[in-house]
């Protein structure tokens, strides 16, 4: 079964969860449902936007943001267990979407990532059974 299929269902094992209590997580724990979350960017990413380190690709972005962020490399650091807790993983998940506020401001791309921001949070409370 695919990630999705997974987690749809065992849903109804989660339990619900205070927003600190998830982000004080351990990572590897829950690596399936940081797995889902990707997943779930990377569907809604469909110009693949957000994928790729955009400073090979975009003119003077280091001179704006001093820590890019994009959802290959938080892949990769997840896949090599670089994050300890939900925190860190959420952490980067987040900075990519404040870049592309910062770096976009209100162009497509800035929509786009507000777009993407609002998926993520839905699922992340979602996957999580915030309260």
């Amino acid at each position: 079964m695919c990630t999705f299929c997974v987690l749809k269902a065992n849903q109804g094992l989660w339990i619900h969860m205070t927003n600190e209590d998830v982000l004080n997580s351990p990572v590897s724990g829950n690596i399936m449902r940081c797995e889902y979350l990707l997943l779930c960017l990377y569907k809604a990413d469909s110009l693949c936007v957000f994928t790729e380190d955009p400073t090979a690709t975009v003119p003077r972005y280091t001179r704006v943001i001093p820590k890019p962020m994009w959802l290959d490399l938080v892949k990769t650091k997840l896949g090599d267990r670089k994050y300890e807790t939900l925190r860190e993983f959420v952490g980067d998940v987040r900075l990519i979407f404040q870049n592309c506020r910062i770096f976009n401001e209100d162009n497509e791309f800035g929509k786009m990532g507000a777009r993407l921001s609002e998926i993520f949070e839905r699922e992340f409370h979602t996957i999580f059974k915030i309260q």
